[in-house]
C-alpha cells in the first residue's frame, strides 16, 4: 500500500506541472495576440495567477501551486524555462509589432486644405467590364527607426529610403527570405536591419554603387555615359515632418487613435536647418525673368542693326519688315529708346533724299535692289532663333515647371505635374514614391529648365 501512494502522489505532481506548463504557454501566446491586435487586457502575470487559482480552487487533488515547490529533477529542470518564456514575452511584449505601422494612413491635402482626390479604374473580373471610381489619395506616415519600441523581427529586413529617413521597409517578407520581392529586386541598394542597427541614429548613410548614366554635352549634343555615385544620409524626424508640412502634434494623435505605444524621442524631432524645406520657387521665377529679359533683348539690339544701314526700298517686303521690326523694339523698349526711332526716321529720310539724287546720276537700280535684299535677308533673319530660344526656354519655365525644394545637393522640381531632381552635376533623375528611379536628362543652369531624353519627350 505504501509504494501505492507514493506513485499516485508523482503523478499528480506530473500533472499538475503540464497543466501549470499548458498555462504558461497560453498566456505566451495571450501576450502576443494582444500586442497584433493593439488590444487590452489584463497583464500575463496577472492572467496566469488568476487560472492558477481558479484550476486549485476547482480540483480535488493537490494544488497547483505545489509547482513552485521543489520537485524531483526530472520534472524541476523544465519549470524555469516555462518562466523564462514568460520573461521574453514581456520583455518584447512592450514593443509594437513593425506591420502595425502600416496602418498609419492619412489623407493627402493640398495646399488649401482640401483633400485630393483621383480617378480609378476597377475591371470586373468576371464581364471584364470597367468602371470608374473617385478615392480619396492617402499617403503613410512614415516614422523614424525606432527600434527601442518597435519590434522589426517580422517584416522585411532591408532599408528604404522613405524620404530620407532611411528607415526599416515595412513590408513582409517573401516566403523562406528575410526580404520583400521589392527590396530584392532593387538589389538591397540602401542596406540591412544590421548595418542600421550598429550607427546611432541621425548618423546613418549609404552611397549607392557606381551606376552608368547618360551625359549630355551641352555644347556639341554628344552623348556619353559615365558613372555616378549618389550618397544617401539620414535626416532627422523633425526634418522630414517640416518639409511636408505635418505638425508633432498630428503624428502623436495619429499613435494615440492607433492604440500604439511608440514614445518618439525628443532628440529627433530636431529640425536640420541646413536640410530643410527652403521656398525657391520665387528666386527662381525672378531668375528667369531676369534671363527671359536678357534674351528679349538681343532681338531689340538686332533689329537696331537692321534699321540703321540698309539702304530703304520702298516695296511691300521691306515696308513689312520695317513695320514689324519697329513694332518689337517698341513692344520690348523703355522710354529712352524712343528717341532713338525719332533718330532712325530722320536717318531714314536722308537716305531717301540720297537715293533720289544718285537714281538721278544714273546708277543702275538692279545692282542696289540685290545689295538691298541681300542685306534684309541676312540681318532680319536673325531674331527668328531667338524667338524660337524664347518659346523653348521661357515659356516652360513660367508654365510647367515649379521648383520644390533643395536637399544635400539635389534640387525636387516638378514639370507637367510629374517630379524629378537633379543632382550637382545637373542630371536629372525620375522619382518613384520618393525613391531615385532612372536618369531622364540633363538641368540647363543658365535658363533654369530641363531638357529630357527623346524617350521622355515621346511620353509626354
Amino acid at each position: 500500500m505504501a509504494s501505492t501512494t507514493v506513485s499516485a502522489s508523482t503523478v499528480a505532481d506530473f500533472l499538475s506541472t503540464s497543466t501549470d506548463m499548458a498555462l504558461v504557454g497560453f498566456v505566451q501566446l495571450y501576450e502576443e495576440v494582444l500586442d497584433i491586435r493593439c488590444a487590452r487586457g489584463p497583464a500575463g502575470d496577472d492572467l496566469l495567477r488568476w487560472m492558477r487559482h481558479e484550476i486549485a480552487s476547482r480540483g480535488d487533488g493537490p494544488s497547483i501551486k505545489s509547482v513552485t515547490k521543489p520537485l524531483d529533477s526530472s520534472v524541476e529542470s523544465s519549470v524555469p524555462v516555462a518562466s523564462k518564456a514568460i520573461d521574453d514575452v514581456q520583455e518584447t511584449g512592450d514593443k509594437v509589432p513593425a506591420k502595425l505601422l502600416k496602418k498609419l494612413l492619412y489623407k493627402k491635402r493640398d495646399e488649401d486644405g482640401n483633400v485630393v482626390q483621383r480617378e480609378r479604374t476597377i475591371t470586373n473580373k468576371e464581364t471584364q467590364e470597367k468602371t470608374k471610381k473617385i478615392e480619396d489619395v492617402e499617403l503613410l506616415l512614415e516614422l523614424p527607426y525606432l527600434p527601442h519600441c518597435v519590434d522589426y523581427s517580422g517584416c522585411c529586413q532591408a532599408i528604404s529610403i522613405n524620404g530620407n529617413l532611411l528607415s526599416p521597409c515595412l513590408t513582409r517578407p517573401m516566403k523562406g527570405s528575410s526580404f520583400c520581392r521589392t527590396c530584392t529586386n532593387a538589389g538591397i541598394k540602401y542596406g540591412t536591419l544590421q548595418d542600421r542597427e550598429k550607427v546611432e541614429v541621425g548618423h546613418y548613410e549609404v552611397t549607392l554603387p557606381p551606376t552608368q548614366v547618360k551625359v549630355t554635352n551641352k555644347e556639341t549634343g554628344e552623348v556619353t555615359m559615365e558613372d555616378r555615385e549618389i550618397t544617401k544620409k539620414e535626416i532627422s524626424y523633425g526634418t522630414w515632418l517640416q518639409k511636408r508640412g505635418i505638425d508633432r502634434s498630428f503624428v502623436e494623435k495619429m499613435l494615440e487613435d492607433h492604440n500604439l505605444d511608440i514614445t518618439i524621442p525628443e532628440s529627433y524631432f530636431k529640425v536640420n536647418k541646413s536640410k530643410a524645406k527652403r521656398t525657391v520657387k520665387k528666386t527662381t521665377s525672378t531668375s528667369s525673368d531676369d534671363e527671359a529679359s536678357s534674351i528679349e533683348s538681343e532681338p531689340v539690339q538686332a533689329a537696331e542693326v537692321v534699321v540703321a544701314p540698309a539702304p530703304v526700298v520702298q516695296d511691300d517686303d521691306t515696308k513689312s519688315v520695317d513695320s514689324t521690326s519697329s513694332a518689337e523694339s517698341s513692344d520690348d523698349e523703355e522710354k529712352p529708346k524712343k528717341s532713338k526711332k525719332s533718330k532712325k526716321e530722320k536717318k531714314e529720310k536722308k537716305e531717301k533724299k540720297d537715293k533720289k539724287e544718285k537714281k538721278k546720276r544714273g546708277r543702275p537700280a538692279k545692282a542696289k535692289a540685290e545689295v538691298v535684299t541681300e542685306e534684309i535677308v541676312e540681318k532680319v533673319a536673325q531674331p527668328e532663333p531667338a524667338a524660337e530660344e524664347e518659346k523653348e526656354v521661357v515659356e516652360p519655365t513660367n508654365t510647367e515647371l515649379e521648383i520644390l525644394e533643395s536637399d544635400d545637393g539635389l534640387t525636387y522640381f516638378k514639370f507637367k505635374g510629374e517630379k524629378f531632381l537633379y543632382d550637382e552635376e545637373m542630371t536629372i533623375w525620375s522619382l518613384d514614391d520618393g525613391d531615385i528611379g532612372d536618369q531622364v536628362g540633363t538641368w540647363d543652369p543658365e535658363s533654369n529648365t530641363p531638357t529630357f531624353s527623346a524617350d521622355l519627350d515621346a511620353t509626354d
